[in-house]
């Protein structure tokens, strides 16, 4: 007789900073799993299991804990926290005091969770609830690193859960349609960054005349402005949601074919898909798919280091930019990535100038010195890593603008390197790819033109 498989869980009572009541939550027991591969956005895609007899789950369903009372869901190490600092205390403070609107889709997401083994829709779900929960605070004062961290997840939910191209019809001008959007989406969301910044100025500068408006009820022009644009941006990512979806059942067979299998019921819904319209109706934010999440957590991972303190470590800083950069070539905006790199190389090397002066000082003592030497360390290592990734950085530039490259190349064959190269800068060929087709084996290695490297 086989023996039962045990959990892989111990549960615990814990207590909801926000309804204090108690619910169980689980924990993984020591020694149950390690990371066995990852991919270069610490994406975890295997893991080794040490326990033998246990039951298997996914660990990245479990990273979140959500009270079944009240719907309050957080980072699994920080849904309790016993050395809370202000900014916790007021992320729990605005989950209670939330609005109607806001606790209806609290609620609807939090009763369309199968917490008891989660699977992807229900994790999707809880990772949408965290970042809702985050967002109740006015926009200026989110904790904008754990948003990112969130959104990352949720593309790395989508990632794991993406069917095999061999399971979509091929249409090419469906393609094209795709093609279009996914250029469409990320201009649109350059401009919802731009907005989202213009917005909380015009926020301001409403708050400045508010007692001018008083009694007026909504009758200040710049709230009535901001509120008007506010949801015409949120109503175009919800249309351009549903054509991106109505082109994925289209190359899924779906869209014509009414006897095509469908997805099975989720709670009181037909499908998942059509939970998730309802929720893009009432909250348009949550991303549809792991490119959509990915461009979320740029913005946000931009943002964190740019504004909030814990990046005042420079390697933290330095890995955090690091990883802005992967995820933008993930994206293919490699031109954002060069310059992303760019920043990288120029504040790791300020970073080392500033050491080295501070060696320099008199009267510094030993352990002052021992800890510049490990920061200056640290700082050359950064700059290393910097210029092999911005060399990769500058293949792939090349490798992407190959073809019109070769078009310039033809049409100047045999004329002085200085015209090719005012004619590929025409075409938008920078500097770093043209010194790179200079070096030897390049394309432009035999007009013997020598000039002074310039990395950065």
């Amino acid at each position: 007789m086989t023996e039962e498989a045990q959990s892989p869980f111990i549960e615990k009572p814990v207590e909801c900073p926000a309804c204090k009541e108690l619910s169980p939550q689980r924990f993984f027991r020591s020694s149950m799993f390690v990371p066995k591969a990852k991919e270069s956005d610490e994406h975890v895609v295997s893991y080794t299991w040490l326990a033998k007899n246990v039951k298997r789950v996914h660990p990245p369903h479990y990273f979140l804990y959500y009270c079944p009372y009240c719907y309050y869901t957080d980072i699994g190490d920080e849904f309790s926290n016993q050395n809370a600092d202000t900014l916790y205390r007021r992320v729990v403070k605005s989950f209670n005091d939330a609005g109607q609107k806001e606790r209806q889709i609290i609620e609807l997401m939090g009763q369309h969770v199968h917490y008891d083994e989660i699977d992807f829709c229900s994790a999707l779900n809880l990772h949408f609830l965290a970042i809702f929960v985050q967002m109740l605070r006015p926009s200026d004062a989110h904790d904008s690193y754990k948003i990112a961290r969130l959104l990352l997840r949720i593309a790395w939910l989508y990632r794991e859960n993406t069917p095999d191209a061999g399971d979509k019809l091929q249409i090419p001008s469906v393609e094209e349609i795709l093609k279009g959007i996914e250029t469409l989406d990320m201009t649109m969301q350059k401009a919802r960054k731009n907005w989202d910044n213009l917005s909380n100025e015009v926020e301001h500068r409403a708050g400045e005349l508010e007692q001018q408006f008083q009694g007026e009820g909504d009758g200040n022009p710049y709230r009535q402005c901001r509120a008007s644009l506010g949801k015409q941006f949120d109503h175009f990512f919800t249309e351009l949601y549903r054509l991106k979806t109505t082109c994925k059942q289209d190359l899924s067979g779906t869209l014509l074919d009414g006897n095509a299998q469908q997805a099975g019921p989720f709670f009181s819904f037909t499908s998942y898909q059509a939970f998730f319209e309802k929720l893009k109706s009432v909250w348009p934010f949550p991303p549809a798919d792991e490119l959509e999440a990915m461009h979320g957590a740029i913005a946000y991972f931009q943002h964190s280091v740019s504004t909030d303190s814990r990046f005042d470590d420079p390697q933290k800083r330095f890995l955090t930019i690091s990883l802005i950069t992967e995820l933008m070539v993930r994206c293919d905006d490699i031109d954002g990535a060069f310059s992303m790199v760019g920043s990288m190389y120029k504040e790791a090397s300020d970073n080392r100038q500033r050491y080295m002066k501070q060696m320099q000082q008199k009267d510094i003592d030993e352990p002052t010195k021992r800890r510049l030497r490990v920061k200056m360390e640290r700082a050359r290592a950064s700059l290393g890593q910097a210029a092999e990734l911005r060399r990769e950085l500058v293949d792939k530039l090349l490798e992407r603008d190959l073809p019109k490259i070769k078009q310039v190349l033809a049409k100047n064959e045999g004329a002085a390197v200085e015209e090719i190269e005012k004619a590929l800068k025409e075409i938008g060929i920078g500097e770093a790819v043209i010194l790179r087709m200079q070096e030897k084996g390049g394309l432009l290695e035999n007009l013997g033109k020598k000039k002074k490297r310039r990395f950065f």
